[in-house]
């Protein structure tokens, strides 16, 4: 595996990180339940929302945008050795040389846009929650959530929900 990628997404202590911002957050320890863990888990743009329509058995990935390169750091990447974003094109051209069918193919990237745009200004405003992906991103959470966010108002990166079967 790429070092770079290994480096983007470890964090030393993760497990007590996550436990502090729990407790942060006035969560039991002893009692805890798939929604206060949610803020972490649902590692997506779009949070609960993406997650659900993934239980109904969609794939939802981000994909490069028609305006290039992206700005760096982002959430997935923090340098372009470490980015591997595809076209909308070269994912279904990679989908069918692997013998997928693509079933259904919705594009998902104004509805990231209208989720993301208010949820950045409450987190501009009041900071993040204490438990929530922030706590995976790490310290430069801010600046890869503004770069998401740039990114995706300006089209460098565009979202899909894509079900592909073999």
């Amino acid at each position: 595996m790429n070092e770079g990628i290994q480096q983007h997404y470890t964090r030393p202590d993760l497990g007590n990180i996550i436990l502090a911002a729990l407790e942060q957050a006035g969560k039991d320890l002893n009692k805890l339940t798939p929604e206060d863990l949610a803020p972490i888990d649902e590692f997506h743009i779009r949070g609960r929302e993406a997650t659900l329509e993934l239980a109904r058995a969609a794939e939802i990935d981000i994909l490069a945008g028609p305006s290039r390169p992206v700005q760096y750091p982002l959430p997935w990447a923090r340098t372009p050795d470490t980015n591997f974003l595809v076209t909308p094109d070269q994912l279904r051209k990679l989908l069918n040389e692997a013998n997928f069918r693509i079933a259904s193919w919705s594009d998902s990237t104004d509805a990231a846009r209208t989720w993301v745009v208010p949820v950045t200004e409450k987190i501009r405003k009041e900071g993040p929650p204490p438990p929530g992906f922030h706590v995976l991103l790490g310290p430069d959470f801010q600046i890869k959530a503004r770069n998401q966010l740039r990114s995706l108002e300006e089209g460098r990166i565009v979202l899909a929900q894509v079900i592909a079967k073999k």
